[in-house]
C-alpha cells in the first residue's frame, strides 16, 4: 500500500544540517524495518512530507512527536499527483534543495528515497514520467526553504 505522510510542527523540526540528516536516517531505518521504502520526501524546517510504500499495515512512527497526517493511496495512477505535490512548492521542484527526493534523483546524493535510486517504481510509472511531471509548471506557489 502507498501512503502520503506529513509530520508538521509550529516549531522547527531540526536546527542543523546534521540533525536533519539524523532525522531522515531514523525515518528511513524505521520504514525499512517495517518492510517498506521511501519513494519520495521533502524536509523543510516545520514539515517532513513522505511518500512511502509499505507491503502490509499502516506505518508506525512512535518516535516522532509532531502532528501526523496519513493518507492512503489506493491506486498507482494517483501516485503521480503526489510525486508532483510533495516537492512542488519548492523552487525548481526541489532540484537544488538537498533535503528532498527530487534532489537525490538529479544529483545522486545519499539516496534515502527510491527516487534517488531510480527504483522501485510501480509498473505504470517510470522515472522519466515522474521527473517530467515534477518539472512541469504547476499552479501552486513556491515556498522558500531555509538554508542550512
Amino acid at each position: 500500500m502507498y501512503y502520503r505522510m506529513q509530520f508538521s510542527s509550529e516549531q522547527v523540526i531540526y536546527t542543523t544540517w546534521v540533525k536533519a540528516k539524523q532525522l531522515l536516517l531514523r525515518v528511513y531505518l524505521n520504514i525499512e524495518a517495517q518492510g517498506g521504502t521511501i519513494l519520495d520526501y521533502t524536509l523543510i524546517p516545520t514539515l517532513l512530507d513522505l511518500l512511502i510504500y509499505l507491503p502490509k499495515g499502516k506505518p508506525q512512527f512512535s518516535f516522532l512527536e509532531q502532528h501526523c497526517t496519513l493518507e492512503s493511496i489506493a491506486h498507482t495512477k494517483d501516485l503521480l499527483h503526489h510525486y508532483k505535490n510533495i516537492s512542488g512548492r519548492l523552487p525548481l521542484s526541489g532540484k537544488n534543495y538537498p533535503l528532498c527526493g527530487t534532489y537525490e534523483a538529479y544529483h545522486g546524493s545519499n539516496c534515502l528515497s527510491s527516487l534517488g535510486k531510480m527504483g522501485p517504481f510501480p509498473q505504470d510509472l517510470s522515472i522519466q514520467t515522474i521527473l517530467q511531471e515534477k518539472s512541469s509548471p504547476s499552479g501552486s506557489r513556491e515556498i522558500r526553504a531555509c538554508q542550512i
